[in-house]
């Protein structure tokens, strides 16, 4: 069954075909195809399947095989991406990569997230258990490094969780502290007062914190909203946010001289998502298990899972890695 996805915010339509039970090709086309152009493409793939649906709920659970990669194809892309100063031959090339509408090879496969480190998730609210609690104080001993994501709620807008990953390189595993602003313990409590001891612990003036930007970096001041943190250590921390610093490597890396397609090229002012670094660095994409079988709710998911990815953007962009080191990395880890 092929299914179809009209998005009418991003004036898009995407058709997800399942190939087997463990891989799905995408195609994705702009809506301003005529209605003859839509016709064909609608039969081709009627034909191709044996049936058509728009079915929302299918879509998501079509594309998320739980570790499997996934197969992105992209038909007639937005021709919207374009820079400044690039010679008349990047604009050659440029016209002649859109006649052949493709789009850059390193985007042609796109496979399920891989964290450095294999995590144990510690979620701190008033139902965490004294043990648990001893455990993190164990986890964050002699820790100076730490990566941090937030999540805010979609309607209200609030910072609802900050996952904390501690970074140990002597450690196989990695632990990640989720702070629950949804179930905080009562102010009075011991677990509370725990909390609080912990942050303090990881807010150290000689410590360093990787966050992506200042949005991210902003809300932390939640943990000052709710007592857990004074507003003086917050503000007096090293946080290295890496948007700008990822923008910089990235352009350096694939540069017009080393990769002269127009394509790959993004300005210094275009926003970038952690999301979206991830899959043009290590061609990774960030889905959810079924909660059924982890015992560990979505959003949980992929809140651990983006902080788990700003440590790995963070070693990238540390190391200055090549195109070649990238190469490697991942032959190394995925094969």
């Amino acid at each position: 069954m092929t299914f179809v996805n009209f998005n009418h915010r991003y004036n898009r339509t995407t058709f997800y075909i399942p190939i087997n039970t463990t891989h799905i090709r995408l195609f994705s086309i702009p809506n301003r195809l005529n209605s003859n152009q839509t016709n064909v493409l609608l039969n081709f793939f009627s034909s191709s399947s044996s049936s058509l649906t728009t079915d929302p709920s299918s879509i998501a659970s079509l594309t998320q095989p739980n570790g499997h990669r996934i197969y992105s194809k992209n038909f007639l892309p937005n021709t919207a991406s374009t820079c400044t100063n690039h010679s008349k031959k990047c604009k050659r090339l440029k016209r002649e990569c859109l006649q052949k509408q493709t789009i850059p090879s390193r985007l042609s496969i796109l496979h399920a997230f891989q964290p450095l480190k294999i995590p144990m998730i510690y979620v701190l609210n008033r139902f965490t258990s004294c043990s648990d609690m001893v455990s993190c104080m164990h986890q964050i001993e002699n820790a100076v490094t730490f990566s941090m994501y937030t999540q805010r709620d979609r309607q209200t807008n609030q910072v609802n969780y900050i996952a904390i990953e501690v970074q140990k390189v002597e450690q196989q595993n990695c632990s990640v502290l989720i702070i629950d602003f949804l179930n905080m313990p009562d102010q009075t409590t011991s677990s509370f007062a725990i909390i609080k001891f912990l942050l303090l612990s990881i807010f150290k003036d000689e410590n360093k914190c990787f966050l992506w930007n200042d949005s991210q970096r902003h809300d932390l001041y939640a943990l000052v909203d709710h007592q857990y943190l004074p507003q003086i250590i917050l503000e007096s921390i090293q946080i290295i946010q890496l948007e700008s610093l990822f923008k910089k490597w990235y352009n350096k890396t694939y540069s017009h001289e080393s990769n002269c397609s127009v394509l790959n090229y993004y300005s210094m002012k275009d926003e970038w998502t952690v999301l979206k670094a991830l899959a043009y660095t290590f061609h990774e994409v960030i889905y959810a298990s079924d909660e059924k079988l982890v015992k560990i709710s979505k959003s949980i998911q992929v809140l651990v899972h983006c902080c788990l990815s700003i440590t790995k953007l963070s070693l990238v962009i540390t190391l200055d890695w090549t195109q070649e080191q990238l190469s490697q990395f991942e032959k190394y880890h995925r094969y």
